[in-house]
């Protein structure tokens, strides 16, 4: 009975194993039951290939404590989860089969002298398919910092279908290397990664590519790629201009910067209809590259600024700011960036599809901006303009923008009065006055007095000057300079306040509204000097009005 028992038992093992199965990853911890690493063993028992593992929707980061051999197919199924490495380890090595992962972000998978940081593909059986992956933060000492097929599989061969490897480090192949093999790119990002290539091909190995965003690479990999791009231009970047992981919906990825060439990269799909957040694909008029779909989000405005005047032949590239930063721009039916520029008079300014400007006639012309993008909902909308820039053009060199300002009439004041002054101000580059000229020229203004025991002054708004008359009766100088911005020669003027005793009852007249004398006495009776003093001159003496960014 016992032996009847052991081999009905032994036949019906072989019975359910003779079919793929399926392990559900419930928790996040390292090992035992439920476990990434117990599922992953799982599948190694088998004798069965097209298993799957599939995570739990409630799972969202697992931190492997050490790597990970897979030595059977399988079809890793990830939800979008995190898997993050300790640091001192890679995360995954594939020995043999064929392994594929869907919408997973590889993090801080680190092979200590050795190849792929993340993920080792190293076995002449042995071949790996990422599907809506994110690769960040990896490191390798040798090849591939993110992945790296060391002796892979001919057929099938690795893939990397809409992934995104950006921020990973190694020897060779910051993103990805493949040494000896076949590997195929299919719109992915591999930018931002160090030290050398973000893409590495050994000559015994075979790779190619379609409709990639690429920064360095050691070979061509077809002619639908886009290379030479780095990471600031394709991904969105902080305040510090840092690419970083981001949540969206619970998922960590790279988006897409406003002006991305990965948007809109190609029409067909690979089979690849959601983004790794679960966003279909696609958004707008085509499919982006990378495990990020963008999100349309509308252009509100956009500003074009530089330096108002060029010597004839000279040429400079505009700078402009886009509101808000991440705005979806139609950067296919408007290359590069999806911007449309244009000159008033071209004999004088010319200006290319980049905003880049050559002064090639003498005169004046204003460049405008037109961009292009979509609205909240997906539609095609409108075009935005910018503000007009007016670029003057002429035979001399550039000389230093030149600031002044018109006199200001002397002030009388009684004691414990002030009275508001708004300076004029001009601003000329050679021999043209660009102070209305909006674009990146602007200045700040400061201030100093004499006698702080007779009159005090300080900035209290855009421009304009308070000038306080203290108790101690006299007359003392205030100096106002005015600094060009960015660069320039300063301008400066003195005009002098002359401080009388305080009338019985006090002052109520109305201050100045520009330079010149004020009128009877005039300003405001301020009464506690005290309350003055830690109010208003807590201001600093002068403040910058940076209108452009």
């Amino acid at each position: 009975m016992n032996r009847f028992l052991s081999t009905l038992i032994l036949i019906l093992t072989l019975a359910v194993s003779s079919h793929a199965q399926t392990f559900t990853v419930i928790n996040a911890n390292p090992s035992g039951a439920g476990s990434l690493s117990w599922a992953v063993n799982s599948i190694n028992a088998l004798t069965t290939t097209d298993n799957i593992i599939s995570f739990d929707t409630r799972i969202k980061r697992i931190t492997l404590t050490q790597e990970l051999t897979i030595n059977n197919s399988a079809a890793i199924y990830g939800g979008g989860a995190t898997l993050e490495g300790s640091g001192s380890s890679r995360l995954f090595t594939i020995t043999d089969g064929h392994a594929q992962f869907f919408g997973l972000t590889f993090t801080k998978g680190y092979a200590v002298s050795d190849n792929g940081g993340a993920v080792k593909i190293e076995g002449t059986g042995a071949s790996a398919a990422f599907t809506n992956c994110t690769f960040f933060d990896n490191q390798a000492d040798n090849f591939g910092g993110a992945v790296c097929v060391t002796n892979g599989a001919f057929s099938p061969r690795t893939t990397l279908t809409h992934c995104t490897l950006a921020g990973n480090l190694a020897k060779n192949g910051g993103g990805f290397a493949i040494v000896n093999g076949r590997a195929e790119l299919l719109a992915s990002i591999i930018t931002g990664n160090t030290v050398s290539y973000d893409v590495y091909s050994d000559s015994e190995a075979s790779i190619i590519g379609y409709y990639n965003v690429l920064g360095t690479v050691n070979q061509n990999l077809g002619n639908t790629n886009l290379y030479g791009y780095p990471a600031d231009e394709v991904l969105y970047t902080d305040s510090a201009g840092e690419i970083l992981l981001e949540s969206v919906g619970g998922v960590n990825v790279l988006r897409l910067s406003g002006s991305s060439p990965a948007r809109d990269i190609l029409t067909q799909s690979y089979n690849v209809n959601t983004d790794q957040t679960g966003t279909s694909r696609p958004m707008l008029s085509g499919y982006d590259a990378g495990a990020f779909e963008a999100r349309p989000v509308a252009v509100q405005g956009i500003e074009i600024f530089g330096m108002p005047y060029l010597q004839v032949n000279d040429y400079e590239a505009l700078a402009y700011t886009i509101t808000p930063s991440d705005a979806s721009l139609n950067v296919k039916d408007y290359p590069p960036y999806g911007i449309v520029w244009r000159s008033s008079n071209p004999s004088v300014i010319s200006v290319d599809n980049s905003g880049i400007i050559q002064a090639v006639g003498i005169g004046s012309s204003y460049i405008t901006a037109a961009i292009y993008g979509w609205d909240s909902a997906g539609r095609i909308a409108s075009p935005v303009p910018s503000n007009a820039l007016t670029v003057y053009a002429g035979t001399e060199p550039r000389r230093p923008i030149k600031a002044s300002i018109r006199q200001i009439q002397e002030v009388s004041l009684r004691s414990g009065n002030y009275t508001d002054i708004k300076p004029l101000v001009s601003l000329d580059i050679n021999g043209y006055n660009i102070a209305n000229v909006k674009g990146g020229t602007d200045y700040y203004i400061s201030v100093q007095t004499s006698r702080l025991d007779i009159a005090d002054a300080a900035i209290v708004s855009d421009d304009t000057i308070r000038v306080l008359a203290m108790n101690t009766e006299g007359s003392c100088d205030i100096t106002v300079t005015a600094y060009p911005y960015p660069e320039g020669d300063s301008g400066a003027m003195t005009f002098t306040v002359n401080v009388s005793p305080s009338a019985s009852g006090g002052n109520t007249g109305a201050p100045t509204n520009g330079p010149g004398k004020s009128s009877g006495g005039g300003g405001c009776n301020v009464g506690n000097y005290a309350l003055w003093i830690t109010g208003i001159f807590a201001l600093y003496a002068c403040i910058r009005r940076n209108r452009h960014a």
